[in-house]
């Protein structure tokens, strides 16, 4: 146990310390062994899972990319990065609707900022309904 548990750390530290080079091709392997090797923290999972989502998309992978963000937003909602890469991936998979959708509801129920917060209703209400017209 603690053999895996020691190398599933070694698999996400290469897999970031490739990612951090710009060499997204080599991160992918070192992130699916970490994944598959269990025994990461419940971040270090986020973070392998974002990791791998992003560099598969990034190398033109999207609908892996897609497949891995989705599963991954479903384990975590709560993790709200996963959000903006699943709609980066959306967006290359020509689901332009979704991926607005989705980066609009993430700016509505994230964004600390007065000025956004102030509209958060009306952002939450067209973001479904973007083609809508009103009035």
């Amino acid at each position: 146990m603690a053999a895996e548990l020691e190398e599933a750390h070694a698999a996400l530290e290469r897999a970031m310390a490739h990612d951090r080079s710009g060499r997204e091709r080599e991160a992918i392997p070192h992130y699916r062994s970490a994944l598959a090797a269990g025994g990461l923290t419940v971040g270090e999972e986020q973070e392998a899972l974002l990791g791998l989502g992003s560099s598969l998309r990034v190398l033109g992978e999207y609908e892996p990319a897609r497949e891995v963000l989705v599963a991954a937003h479903e384990r975590f909602p709560e993790y709200r990065a996963f959000e903006p890469f699943l709609a980066m991936t959306l967006h290359n998979l020509g689901r332009h609707d979704e991926a607005t959708e989705l980066l609009l509801r993430c700016l509505a129920e994230t964004s600390a900022d007065p000025s956004v917060s102030r509209y958060r209703r009306a952002l939450l209400a067209y973001a479904p309904r973007l083609d809508e017209r009103w009035g």
